[in-house]
Formats: structure tokens, sequence, C-alpha cells
């Protein structure tokens, strides 16, 4: 997967390691079972201090991967995200064909990663569109299966290209 710009900017650094999560969440299926939850409480770091989320529902998933109609096969990513006052965001990326060529959302400076859900339409593949806030994630039809990322290290996702990215000193 493509658009992570790790280290390739010092303040790129800096922003990683001041906004981070200490322990994984423990991504799991949620009760709705068109969203994702924690399963643990979140700890994390943004600008020097610590906060704490409950285990609690992500955002919904807003989006489609495309698996009907002249797009077929595609894989994308929903990237779940929190900020200081505790306001989850769920973020889809740009879907593709393969695995290592999805783009996944820029992260805001002020949001930390949580995780990230993968929808793989491409491998062992369901039939129909997967719809997010509508298609259970555990529907075997669509989506055989989603697979769940936790973030138990600090990352941040940008789409600037690797020019734009390379610190001038």
């Amino acid at each position: 997967m493509n658009s992570s710009r790790f280290g390739l900017h010092k303040q790129d650094l800096i922003d990683v390691l001041e906004k981070h999560v200490f322990n994984s969440g423990g991504l799991v299926i949620a009760t709705d079972t068109t969203q994702a939850q924690t399963a643990n409480d979140v700890y994390y770091f943004i600008g020097g201090k610590l906060y704490a989320l409950a285990a609690s529902d992500m955002a919904s998933l807003v989006g489609t991967v495309n698996n009907s109609g002249t797009t077929l096969d595609m894989i994308n990513v929903f990237v779940f995200t929190v900020n200081a006052a505790g306001t989850v965001a769920t973020t889809m990326g740009t879907e593709a064909a393969a695995l290592e060529d999805v783009v996944f959302p820029d992260t805001p400076a002020d949001e930390v990663v949580i995780g990230f859900v993968i929808i793989d339409l491409a491998t062992g593949a369901g039939t129909g569109d997967f719809v997010g806030g509508t298609t259970d994630l555990d529907d075997g039809t669509v989506v055989p299966s989603a697979v769940y990322i936790n973030a138990t290290a600090p990352m941040r996702f940008s789409t600037a290209t690797e020019s734009e990215a390379v610190d001038s000193d």
C-alpha cells in the first residue's frame, strides 16, 4: 500500500512521535455489523498529553468499494482516527485492484490513527459492491473477509509526493 511518507521529512518524524497510540484497540466487528468497534480502551498521546478513549463503536464507514458494474474486484481501507477531544473519525482510502496500490487517506495533523479495516473484494471475492454503513462487515456473500489492523506504533498517512515531502535542509 502506498502513500506513507514516514521519515522523509523531519517534521513528519516529530509529528509521528508526538501523536500515537500506546495499545491496541482490539478492532472487531461491532454489534451493528455494518460498523467496527474497539474491544479495548485506547490510550493515546497528542501534543504532550495522554488521553483515553473508552472501548466503543468507530465512526460509520462511508463510501463504496467496487465489485460490480465496470469496476470489479477492488480493495480499499477505512482508517479510524481520534483527536484530543475524543472525537472518532473514519476515512476511506482510494481503492485499487491490488493491495499494494491502495492509497491511504491523509491523516489530519491533530488526529491519531487507531487502526484500519481492509475490505478486499479481489481475493476470494464475493459478489456486489461493499457499501460502507449498509453492507455488513461479516456478509459472506459480498465481503468474505474483512481484515482489522490495529495501530500499535506511531503511523500517519499522507498523499504528498516524495518531492513535496523531502526537507530542503
